[in-house]
């Protein structure tokens, strides 16, 4: 007598522990019935939210305290999505952040000094 499997319905010889058509378990011992197949796991990663919180803190600047938040999120985002083992992204983004920040409060650091320094040189 024949076996047929459950799965692709394919006809089996009786000795035949799996379908030699779809490769499905054929034993009908429940305490040694295994899934072969491999199982997929589908993970959508998500964007930091800290990341993008970075990148819109930068651009708006916020006479300074924007760049100044921007560069402590880009940081705290960019160590989030390294050590979320590829459920959350957005490094890219927490970089950019990161770049504007810096480059607005260096710009935000000389403009300060350069107002100061400035007119001490001219009054001389």
């Amino acid at each position: 007598m024949n076996k047929f499997c459950t799965s692709c319905g394919c006809e089996n010889q009786e000795e035949a522990n799996f379908c030699k058509e779809c490769g499905e378990n054929l034993s009908t011992d429940s305490s040694s019935t295994q899934d072969n197949t491999a199982k997929e796991t589908i993970v959508f990663a998500k964007t930091s939210g800290k990341a993008i919180a970075s990148l819109i803190l930068s651009i708006l600047w916020l006479y300074g305290i924007g760049s100044i938040m921007a560069i402590i999120l880009g940081h705290m985002a960019r160590k989030d999505v390294k050590n979320s083992n590829g459920k959350l992204t957005g490094d890219g983004i927490a970089l950019a952040g990161l770049i504007i920040g810096y480059t607005l409060l260096a710009i935000i650091t000389f403009g300060l000094l350069a107002a100061v320094i400035l007119p001490k040189l001219v009054g001389n």
